[in-house]
C-alpha cells in the first residue's frame, strides 16, 4: 500500500501547529497518525486540509522550504553523507519508499542538462508535488549552497500568475505549468559537485541500514 513514514507526516503536523492549527482541529483520519506508516490518501488529505485551513494556496511549497534531514529519517542523513549530487539522486531513487512510497523518480541526462522527474501514484495532488519538489531543492541548497538554482521547474498542473511569481522568486528559475511531467531541470555539471558533508564510513553504514529497512518494509507489504 502506498504510504509515508510517520516522521515525514509529523513534520506536516508541526508546521500546522506553527500556523496555529491544533491536531484536534484537523478534519481527516487522525487515527492513523500514531502508526509507523500512514496511507498516502491520508497524507494527501492532510496537505489539502493544511492548504485550506491556513489559506496558503502554496502550502506544500511553504512546507517543503522548511524540510530538515530528520524529516526523511535515515534517508535524510544518507543523502547528506553522499559524495555528490549524482550519488544522492541514486540513493533517493533506491530508498525513497522508506520515506514516502508515493511516486516514481527518474533521472534523464543530456549533453547539457539533467532532468529529475517525479510521477506521483495518484492525480489531484498539487500540494504533495509542491512539497516534494521544493524539499529536494531546499535539501540540495543546504548542502551545496543557498544560491544554487535549477534551470527550470515544471509542474503538471495549473498555477495562478501570483503563485508562479512566488515560485520563481524562490526557485530563481523559469516555472512551467500544465507540463507533461513534474520535473526539476538543472545543469548536468551540478551532478559532480562534491558534498562538503561527505563521509564514506557513515555512508556505507547508512546504506546497509537502509537496505535492511527496505527489505523489512517489502516483507511486511507482501
Amino acid at each position: 500500500m502506498a504510504s509515508v513514514s510517520s516522521a515525514y507526516l509529523h513534520s506536516v503536523l508541526a508546521f500546522l501547529n506553527e500556523q496555529g492549527i491544533a491536531i484536534t482541529e484537523i478534519k481527516c483520519d487522525i487515527a492513523q497518525f500514531s502508526s509507523e506508516r500512514v496511507a498516502m490518501q491520508t497524507y494527501v488529505d492532510l496537505l489539502n486540509y493544511g492548504a485550506e485551513s491556513s489559506e496558503l494556496s502554496l502550502f506544500g511549497f511553504e512546507l517543503g522550504k522548511c524540510i530538515q534531514a530528520r524529516d526523511y529519517g535515515v534517508l535524510g542523513y544518507l543523502v547528506e553523507s553522499c559524495e555528490n549530487l549524482a550519488q544522492a539522486i541514486d540513493v533517493l531513487r533506491r530508498f525513497d519508499a522508506l520515506v514516502a512510497d508515493i511516486g516514481q523518480t527518474q533521472l534523464n541526462v543530456t549533453d547539457t542538462f539533467a532532468h529529475l522527474d517525479w510521477q506521483p501514484l495518484i492525480t489531484d495532488c498539487k500540494q504533495m508535488v509542491l512539497r516534494n519538489t521544493t524539499a529536494w531543492v531546499a535539501t540540495v541548497r543546504k548542502i551545496l549552497g543557498e544560491t544554487l538554482s535549477p534551470h527550470q521547474v515544471s509542474f503538471s498542473f495549473a498555477l495562478s500568475a501570483q503563485e508562479i511569481v512566488q515560485l520563481k522568486a524562490w526557485f530563481k528559475c523559469e516555472i512551467i505549468t500544465n507540463a507533461n511531467e513534474n520535473r526539476i531541470s538543472f545543469d548536468r555539471s551540478l551532478l559532480a559537485l562534491p558534498f562538503t558533508s561527505e563521509n564514506k564510513a557513515i555512508f556505507l553504514a547508512l546504506v546497509k541500514l537502509s537496505e535492511t529497512e527496505l527489505s523489512q518494509k517489502k516483507a511486511l507489504s507482501t
